[in-house]
């Protein structure tokens, strides 16, 4: 009887051989870790040698006093300018691509009990209330009929043409006002987005005290609808607070 020799593939696990060269990952990463470092501390050394630069021509130089007050000047104008833009931006702050932590960002408030104000609020109540951070924004607010509204609850308007390059154009919003643990989902916004064709505007508002499933951000991702959870909306009444606590709003907040 012959004897038939078996033969192992090289690529079986017995026959690996590591490669020469190829170092350890712990190796790898204590490698890219020192890098880090190293270029840290040289960053660090020659942002000193220009400090150091610096305050020696500030001793010597005539202009050092102008050139000082300038600076802070400046710095000034770009604090304000800081404070101004993320105290009136526009569009209202709505959620920023889809977080796949979000959901969880929303039971941990609704523990907390911060949305409970808003989940205990009567629907009706709910849609004034949002009505009225929208007029603190500058829109004038329709609110519809409670029967054959095609899920929307509010339109919006711009009386003037603003820097966003819209005037008159219309916008509509849509309101749920669900306890925890109630999502919002892509069926909501599919038939919110026939409304949105159906009247021809140019924009849409979603605005939950929930929060929205990932299909239905992927759905308003596609269509362009701006979806505000209940963390984006805590967010945008702080923002308003803000305003007011500047004296920069002409309304009582709600």
């Amino acid at each position: 009887m012959a004897h038939t020799r078996t033969s192992r593939s090289p690529s079986s696990p017995s026959h690996r051989r590591p490669r020469r060269g190829c170092a350890n990952p712990r190796q790898q990463w204590a490698q890219r870790i020192l890098a880090i470092l190293l270029a840290a501390g040289l960053i660090l050394l020659l942002l000193a040698w220009a400090i150091w630069q610096l305050l020696l021509w500030l001793q010597h130089h005539p202009l050092a006093g102008t050139a000082l007050w300038v600076s802070a000047l400046l710095l000034g104008v770009l604090v304000a300018g800081g404070v101004f833009y993320w105290t009136f931006r526009l569009p209202p702050p709505g959620l920023r691509g889809r977080h796949p932590r979000r959901a969880d960002l929303a039971r941990y408030y609704d523990q907390r009990g911060t949305l409970r104000a808003f989940q205990e609020m009567d629907p009706l109540e709910f849609e004034q209330y949002v009505g009225r951070l929208f007029e603190l924004e500058g829109y004038q607010v329709e609110y519809t009929a409670r029967t054959g509204d095609e899920g929307v609850d509010l339109r919006l308007r711009r009386s003037k043409r603003g820097w966003r390059g819209r005037g008159g154009g219309l916008a509509l919003v849509q309101c749920k006002r669900y306890g925890p643990g109630h999502s919002v989902g892509s069926p909501e916004l599919q038939h919110f987005s026939g409304a949105l064709r159906h009247e021809l505007a140019y924009e849409g508002y979603v605005v939950t005290t929930s929060f929205f499933t990932p299909s239905a951000q992927e759905w308003a991702h596609r269509e362009g609808i701006h979806l505000i959870d209940g963390l984006a909306l805590l967010h945008w009444r702080n923002r308003l607070l803000r305003r007011a606590r500047l004296g920069m709003t002409f309304l009582p907040l709600p």
